[in-house]
C-alpha cells in the first residue's frame, strides 16, 4: 500500500472520513507552509505547517513531537525565518537540534515553566519572531499553581491545560 494511502486509511478509521486537508481543492492548500521533514505529514497537511497559524502536535512520550518540531525549525530557517523555542520541558539539546539541521546560533532558546509567562514572551517577541515552538505545553504550570501550590492551596481548574 502507498504510504499516503495508508495515512488516509488510518485517518478515515480514526475520524470516520478523510479530512479536507488532504485534498488540494480547498483554501488550506493556498496557505504558505513550512515543510515538516516528513513526506507523509506534509501530504496530509497539504504541504506542511501553515505559516501564521497555530499548530499542535499530539502524541505520547517518545513519539517524535520534539523531533518534528526541530525539523520544522530547520526548514523555517532555510526559508529565512527567525525562530524561537520555548523550552518548558527543559529537554532542549543544541547538539540534537544541530543534527536535525537547526542553525543553533540563530535560534532563540527561552527557558520558562510558567504558562502565563510563555504567553507574555510570545506577545512581546511576536513582531520579531516568525516561528515559535513551545516544547511542551503540557509540562507548563500556571502562575497560581507555582505560587500557591506548594502551600497546599487548590484552585478550580488550576491544572487544566
Amino acid at each position: 500500500m502507498n504510504p499516503s494511502n495508508e495515512v488516509k486509511s488510518i485517518m478515515e478509521k480514526v475520524n470516520g472520513a478523510t479530512p479536507g486537508l488532504i485534498t488540494q481543492g480547498n483554501s488550506f492548500a493556498e496557505i504558505e507552509k513550512i515543510p515538516t521533514g516528513s513526506v507523509e505529514l506534509d501530504y496530509v497537511t497539504g504541504g506542511g505547517i501553515p505559516i501564521g497559524r497555530m499548530s499542535r502536535f499530539y502524541g505520547g512520550a517518545g513519539t517524535g513531537k520534539s523531533l518534528v518540531s526541530l525539523q520544522v525549525i530547520a526548514n523555517a530557517q532555510k526559508m529565512g525565518m527567525t525562530c524561537a523555542i520555548i523550552d518548558i520541558e527543559k529537554q532542549y539539546s543544541p547538539a540534537w537540534a544541530a543534527k536535525q539541521g537547526v542553525n543553533t546560533e540563530d535560534l532563540l532558546v527561552i527557558n520558562t515553566s510558567v504558562i502565563e509567562e510563555t504567553g507574555e514572551i510570545i506577545e512581546a517577541l511576536l513582531p520579531e519572531i516568525d516561528l515559535f515552538v513551545i516544547d511542551s505545553c503540557s509540562m507548563g504550570v500556571s502562575r497560581v499553581a507555582l505560587e500557591d501550590g506548594l502551600n497546599g492551596k487548590q484552585y478550580f481548574g488550576g491544572n487544566s491545560k
